[in-house]
């Protein structure tokens, strides 16, 4: 069976589009592209007319926190007061595993992330009980709904660190480094994810280095012995080169890098990995929500700077991708990832195209998945999207839930009811 695209205005990922031109799919990838390409039609082909469309690659969001936090059209969260009934709220939370909770909200949130038109997520933190592993699982294997998922097992942090709370294994010392990721690549991790800084909104000493350069060093060399990639939170510029000296190959945040640091992760080619959207609406929002009131402020220094920090990256040449942060309740709602894409438009300059290449290509080329997905191109997964408004005019449309006509992630429509199979 073949699905075919006909007609379709194609935006390919690596700065090129073709008008009027047709997708084959066969067996879940691109497998030709060009104009009236299909041949004989055959009885068993879905064929789909992309007339006056767009086809797009599937977006790529390379930092979420899919188990934590609520969907974009949920009123309420699960927690506390939240949803149970207060005769039996304190037994559900005390008696009832966190993992479970975990895994059955995170598929939740996978579900909306899809419809939203994002194929692959990296999930980077929070995950109790390795349950962003197991929704991994259950998301390939075709149980839930779900884009693609790299799960980090919760993540790494020191004793009393950033997020050692909230599903993260705390540790101490090189040999307790080296034991922790063994334990998150056994559990089946592929990506390890560390905690270089506190949270740049923190009252205390915020984005100051936790973990140390040795530490996180015992880190990646187990985790690169095994083919797997590192990712750092690191918000102020010493934990940003002290992870980059350990070897860390994406930089989470990076809200105050300096030139300096800027330097070393061009030189070694680390990814910069934006995340606009989380401070933009701690810094509008957090207040409004009973939040404490520095993160507001502080989130509004790190927005006074971060764009700016952003296009200086631009500039000495760092490689970039966009990462949305969601998992924030009520401040970063699953299904909201493409804000970031915006952001990225509105605050640091940059035009459609660029931003759509970073948030497709350059953000498989982050995940180490260049060669897999990222670009609609020959021999490919075949993951995009069908958009009804022009992304290159207005990449907010990719926003807007009414613009995307259909998701396809590996040849399957995952949705939209409007398709006439014939």
């Amino acid at each position: 069976m073949r699905l075919i695209i006909k007609n379709g205005c194609l935006i390919d990922g690596r700065g090129n589009c073709l008008p009027e031109t047709d997708i084959v799919v066969i067996e879940g990838k691109f497998a030709r592209i060009g104009h009236n390409c299909a041949g004989a039609r055959q009885a068993e082909d879905i064929l789909v007319d992309a007339s006056g469309k767009w086809v797009v690659p599937g977006l790529i969001d390379c930092h979420v926190h899919i188990t934590k936090g609520n969907a974009l059209s949920d009123d309420s969260r699960w927690s506390r007061s939240a949803g149970v009934d207060n005769e039996v709220e304190d037994g559900f939370w005390e008696l009832t595993a966190p993992a479970a909770r975990d895994a059955l909200l995170g598929a939740h949130h996978a579900a909306a992330t899809l419809r939203a038109g994002f194929t692959t997520v990296r999930d980077l933190g929070g995950a109790r009980g390795y349950a962003d592993i197991v929704l991994r699982e259950a998301i390939r294997t075709d149980r839930v709904s779900g884009p693609r998922l790299l799960a980090c097992g919760g993540g790494l942090a020191m004793t009393g660190g950033h997020w050692w709370n909230v599903g993260l294994l705390e540790i101490d010392g090189k040999t307790e480094a080296r034991r922790a990721t063994r334990r998150q690549l056994k559990a089946g991790a592929n990506v390890i994810k560390i905690m270089a800084s506190r949270a740049g909104s923190a009252e205390r000493c915020p984005g100051g280095a936790e973990l140390s350069v040795e530490e996180m060093r015992q880190i990646c060399e187990e985790a690169h012995n095994q083919g797997i990639r590192v990712s750092a939170h690191a918000v102020g510029a010493e934990s940003i080169r002290n992870a980059v000296l350990a070897g860390a190959d994406t930089i989470e945040h990076g809200c105050f890098c300096d030139d300096e640091s800027l330097q070393m992760m061009k030189e070694r080619a680390i990814f910069l990995i934006t995340t606009l959207y989380a401070y933009h609406q701690q810094a509008g929002r957090s207040s409004e929500l009973g939040w404490p009131e520095h993160v507001a402020q502080r989130s509004q220094q790190i927005m006074d700077v971060y764009p700016q920090t952003i296009r200086r990256a631009l500039e000495l040449g760092v490689p970039i991708a966009p990462g949305s942060d969601t998992g924030q309740a009520f401040l970063t709602p699953h299904g909201e990832n493409a804000a970031e894409l915006v952001l990225l438009s509105e605050l640091v300059g940059l035009d459609p195209g660029s931003v759509l290449t970073l948030a497709t290509y350059e953000a498989a080329r982050a995940l180490g998945m260049e060669d897999r997905i990222g670009s609609i191109e020959e021999g490919k997964l075949a993951d995009f999207l069908i958009v009804n408004r022009d992304p290159l005019l207005d990449i907010s449309v990719l926003r807007q839930p009414d613009a995307l006509y259909a998701v396809i992630k590996e040849g399957v429509i995952n949705w939209n009811d409007a398709l006439i199979r014939s």
